[in-house]
Order: C-alpha cells, then structure tokens, then sequence
C-alpha cells in the first residue's frame, strides 16, 4: 500500500510527529510514500522578508522509500478568487501524484488543513483517508488567514475516514463538531539513557530544544535566568520570534542542529525546559520535548499550558507558574533526578515511543487486502 502524506513541516526540519509517523507506518506495511512539503497557506507578513530559509532545514536525511515533492503556491490561499491562481499552480504537483498512485490502491493522509487537502480529497479516490491534527492550526494565524484554515479544517475533518488528534483538548474541539476523534499523543524516539545524578552538571544547565516561536516565553526565561545566576539556560534551535530584550548572560542561545546531535546536546542538561505561554495557540499542545526530558531520566520544568496542565501529579514534573520560589523548585527537581530509579526511563520510553504510538493507525484490512 503506498501513502501520499500532506505534511505541515518540511521534511528537512527537525524531525518532529509527521516525521516519527511516517517512520512508524513504513516498517508497518507502507510500502512507498510520496510526501508533499507545506505552502504558505496564510498571507504574506513583513517578517517573512526576513526569515532564512534555513531556520526550515535542519538537514534531516531522506529515507529510503519516501519521495519528497515541492509543491509550488502564491501566499494567496485566503483570498478565494485569488487562490485559483494556486490550482494552475499545481497542475504538474496532481500529475505526479496520480502517476505515483497509478498501480494501485492508496492512501491519503492530510497534516495540515489547506486548500490543496481538499483537491485531493474531492480529485482522488483514496482506500481509506485520515487527518492528523498535530496542533490548532487556525490559531497560528489572525483576520482572513485563520477564517480561511478553520473552514478547510472543518471540511477536510468531514470529509475523511479518521480524525486523530495529539492532545485531549483537540479531541474534545472535533468531538463537538460531531465527530469521532481518535487520540494518538505525541512520543519519543530518543532511547532511554542513564538515569542523573543530582544536578548532572556543575553549573547546572537547564535546556531547551526546539523552535522558539511565539509561544516561547521569553519574558519567564528572563526571569529563571536572573533569580538563579549560577545555573546556565541553554536554548537551541531556530529562533522565529527573538526576544524584545537582551538576555541575561547566563542565557546561551545555539543555533539550529541536526536531529543525529539532540542526544548530545540533551545530555548536557541537568533539566529540561518547556518555557511556553499559556494561551489559545498551546491550549492544545502535547509538547514532544517532555517525552524525550523524562525518557533520558530529565526532570522537566513547564508552564501550565495545553496536555501539560494534566499532568499535575505525574512523576518528575515541576511547574514553574505555581507561585514557589526557582531555587526551592530546582531543589525538588534536582532530588526527584537524584532518587530515580535506573530502569525507570527505559520503561518509560517503552511505553511512550513512537512505533508504540502509530502502530495501529491504519487499519489492518488496508494493509492486507492487497498484500503489503
């Protein structure tokens, strides 16, 4: 059975859900799989004249069997007379796609809610079709932008056979529009390592990996940074909404790296970090950076915002907007690091990585009626 995949991030990034998703579903009876790179489905702003291409390409390696195809747009998608522009523009993108699809029976998964899901949905002719709300995407964009992707997200969640969702909150929004979402949380496919002992590092480092992207509390880093100046925040990754201020010198910013080098950079923490404000845009976010903290024995430091919220009595959580003081937070955090258990992040890892979470998303009768 092959899949064509809309995805909502590059496959060049950071290797983030799409990418784990479609891992899992090759080694479970995929056979190929044509993955279309996202468009620009909102229109244009001003940052965007100063946006480098390479905050997308983290140089994540192309698999075997996967073809990643680009799919040519005008940033007019919201505007309905102009985006037709944009169905000229993908004459040659459905050429490929039908030639891909043309020995056989397929299927069809949308990451993201935009115009060119629907063409697929109403131009082919798929076995079985799903839709993977990994975020709430309408809340990414403001005016027209947001109007236009929450009336094709709503027609895309109609119109296929499966809705998943990462978080209970997204559940919960397709649950009241009549439907019947299926909840596959986020994972993590860094293994298991040894567990820490007490603060791991001296200075203690704790450290984020990630987009730094509106939803990134710059104010709350400031503030860890300055009530605790002996501890190094050591952030990493592309920065899509700077700070509006200097960081304290404590503060190290890295750049972007390769998905091979995250295990490296993550053992260099004594904690790990989730910094996020709470707001419409994270209420439905299941962060992947908690999965990977506690599968390599990491306390995690959060804000209270999306899946995270519910996790108020999980083991080796400490959420920093509870009113407690930093040094008496990093005090509890360092000491439930001290005591963990040795095979307690294999365990976890165990129960929360990635082929454990996809490997029942497609349903058997499309993988073996036609013997892949």
């Amino acid at each position: 059975m092959k899949l064509i995949y809309l995805s909502p991030v590059h496959w060049q990034s950071y290797a983030q859900r799409p990418h784990f998703m479609i891992r899992s579903l090759l080694d479970n009876g995929i056979r190929e799989l044509l993955w279309l790179n996202p468009y620009c489905a909102r229109l244009p702003r001003w940052s965007d004249l100063q946006r480098r291409r390479s905050l997308y390409d983290q140089n994540t390696a192309l698999q075997d069997r996967v073809e990643v195809l680009r799919v040519p747009a005008l940033p007019l998608e919201p505007l309905p007379v102009f985006s037709r522009l944009n169905a000229l523009a993908w004459t040659g993108t459905l050429r490929r796609i039908r030639s891909f699809v043309a020995d056989g029976r397929y299927i069809l998964g949308i990451g993201r809610p935009v115009r060119l899901g629907l063409t697929l949905l109403r131009r082919l002719r798929p076995a079985w079709s799903f839709y993977d709300a990994m975020d709430d995407f309408p809340e990414f964009h403001s005016g027209a932008s947001k109007r236009a992707m929450a009336c094709h997200e709503l027609a895309i969640a109609s119109a296929v056979d499966t809705v998943i969702t990462s978080s209970t909150y997204l559940q919960g929004k397709f649950h009241c529009l009549g439907l019947r979402p299926k909840l596959i949380r986020n994972g993590c496919e860094i293994e298991a390592g040894s567990p820490p002992s007490g603060c791991r590092h001296i200075p203690p480092v704790l450290g984020y990996l990630g987009t730094m992207g509106s939803w990134f509390d710059w104010d709350l880093v400031h503030s860890i940074a300055r009530q605790v100046p002996d501890i190094v925040v050591r952030l990493i990754g592309p920065v899509f909404d700077p700070p509006g201020c200097d960081m304290p010198g404590n503060v190290e910013i890295l750049p972007p790296c390769s998905h091979d080098e995250v295990r490296n950079h993550m053992a260099g923490f004594s904690a790990g970090l989730i910094p996020f404000r709470v707001n419409a845009l994270t209420r439905g976010v299941d962060p992947i950076k908690y999965y990977e903290y506690r599968s390599l024995g990491l306390p995690v430091l959060t804000t209270r915002f999306g899946e995270m919220r519910l996790r108020e009595k999980t083991e080796g959580v400490f959420f920093l907007d509870e009113g407690e003081s930093l040094p008496s937070l990093l005090a509890r955090a360092f000491g439930w690091a001290a005591k963990l258990d040795a095979r307690e992040p294999l365990m976890f890892y165990r129960q929360n990585n990635w082929s454990v979470r996809f490997s029942g998303l497609i349903p058997r009768r499309y993988m073996e009626d036609y013997g892949d």
